[in-house]
């Protein structure tokens, strides 16, 4: 089995990385423009740590083989 994370983010993830600072922005300051960097076209996933363990539990709980996970 093949398991990918990308874009995890929690309370001990840098506060000067874009996913932490955006959720912050968001969540806590109650910002209400985002400064996005490019042309606005690239599109990230992003996962919670404490999800990204529960979903790696579940992979290595599964009987599943020969599967990729993105």
């Amino acid at each position: 089995m093949v398991i990918r994370f990308s874009g995890a983010f929690g309370p001990y993830s840098k506060k000067s990385k874009f996913i932490a600072k955006t959720v912050e922005d968001i969540s806590i300051k109650n910002v209400d423009e985002i400064e996005i960097y490019g042309d606005g076209k690239n599109e990230i996933n992003i996962m919670y740590s404490k999800d990204l363990v529960g979903a790696l539990i579940a992979c290595l709980k599964s009987s599943k083989s020969n599967t990729t996970v993105n």
